[in-house]
């Protein structure tokens, strides 16, 4: 952040509108995360691609267009301490009508924040947690507001390729540029173009190619699914073994969200992938913050009763950190609610929830026929060991999956 930045920043503490009700240092750590651009005359922007962000116009002058009408936002106006965009319509669109700076404010960051703070600090909501549970989140989440909190962190090529497609008119060359930086996520992009997920006519051999057929977005999610497994590692020989156990079984929650999406139709399989891979990636900064204070538990189902309570907590705060899309945080929060029922039509957190139910390791979760997601998802009969029809005919692409994002068994 530069020193103009930072000096923009401090003078707009209490000014914006809705981020001026947080309480000040909350405020102050959520514009420090802001970033802020400068845009040509004549430029468009949109709420489509732009729902992640809250935007706010810094300098010049701006048309926006939405379903009452048009209006025009100048610098300086009460209008434009406002957002941009309303937030409620993704068809709103805004062209400068002189060159313009624009503050862009992470919207799910801001959200965390506003629904887990109170005067007490965050509340942890629609968890049944003990005392001593309560207590270790609560520290975890003051140790992220003090920016003390070791997460893990998205590789850096991952970072770059999600920043990179913020940009609407993004190539697949640029991204091919950005992708060859990691010669690994590079291989898997290959790999995956030619494997029975995305069969061809022919085999390709390079990178354009790859994403030209995989498609931009799905790339995207790819190329951080495969950057993921970096991450699941510890000098704790203890952790690292734990690690790689959760890295195995996500693998294949991941393998089977995306063969449910894809049997589904109007679901994007990819970021059902990604889903699927990072459902309980709060587990990480649990089990590593647990190991670095020292904390012990008289039993190994006591920790695992922990983890199993918080690790969406947590997990959200992982989501938020990285900048990903806010439906990503949701599911990671959804991800144990087996009866959630918001929509008759299936969404991404049904394929994760039925994906972990298929899976099966734990006898004393419901049956995959018993919870709403099972009639919308149309996944054919169970056979003797509950595997749904579609499942039973994807194990090539199953498969595929898991030699792609390197599952350890």
């Amino acid at each position: 952040m530069t020193s103009t930045e930072s000096a923009t920043f401090e003078s707009l503490l209490g000014q914006l509108t809705p981020i001026k009700g947080l309480p000040n240092n909350l405020e102050r750590r959520l514009l420090q995360r802001a970033r802020v651009i400068s845009i040509g005359k004549r430029q468009r922007l949109s709420s489509h691609t732009e729902h992640n962000w809250m935007l706010y116009l810094l300098e010049g002058s701006l048309k926006v267009a939405n379903a009452s009408g048009a209006e025009t936002i100048n610098v300086p106006s009460s209008r434009s301490l406002r957002p941009i965009f309303s937030g409620q319509s993704l068809s709103e669109v805004a062209v400068t009508q002189s060159e313009s700076r624009i503050l862009k404010i992470d919207r799910q960051f801001y959200e965390l924040l506003l629904r887990e703070q109170d005067d007490a600090g965050i509340e942890i909501h629609d968890v049944q947690v003990t005392a001593d549970e309560g207590a270790l989140f609560q520290a975890m989440y003051q140790a992220y507001i003090q920016e003390s909190l070791q997460l893990p962190t998205m590789p850096e090529v991952a970072l770059s390729i999600r920043k990179a497609m913020d940009d609407p008119g993004i190539s697949a060359e640029h991204i091919g540029r950005l992708v060859q930086l990691d010669p690994v996520i590079a291989g898997g992009i290959i790999q995956a173009a030619n494997s029975p997920l995305y069969r061809g006519n022919k085999n390709i051999g390079g990178i354009r190619d790859a994403i030209v057929r995989i498609g931009l977005q799905a790339t995207r999610d790819l190329a951080i699914s495969l950057a993921i497994k970096n991450i699941f590692h510890s000098r704790n020989a203890l952790v690292k073994k734990r690690m790689h156990c959760l890295w195995d079984r996500s693998v294949h929650i991941s393998a089977l969200s995306y063969v449910i999406a894809r049997h589904e139709g109007h679901l994007n399989a990819e970021q059902a992938m990604l889903a699927g891979l990072m459902h309980q990636i709060g587990v990480l900064p649990l089990l590593t913050y647990i190991a670095s204070e020292g904390i012990e538990f008289t039993t190994e189902d006591e920790l695992e009763r922990v983890l199993d309570k918080l690790h969406s907590l947590v997990g959200v705060l992982v989501v938020t950190q990285w900048g990903l899309d806010s439906h990503c945080g949701m599911i990671i929060e959804e991800s144990r609610n087996w009866m959630r029922d918001p929509s008759p039509q299936a969404d991404i957190a049904d394929t994760v929830l039925m994906a972990q139910l298929i899976y099966g390791s734990d006898p004393a979760l419901p049956t995959p026929d018993s919870v709403p997601a099972w009639k919308k998802l149309n996944l054919g009969e169970l056979d003797d060991n509950l595997q749904p029809q579609a499942i039973v005919e994807a194990e090539a692409e199953i498969q595929a999956i898991k030699q792609l994002l390197g599952a350890y068994s």
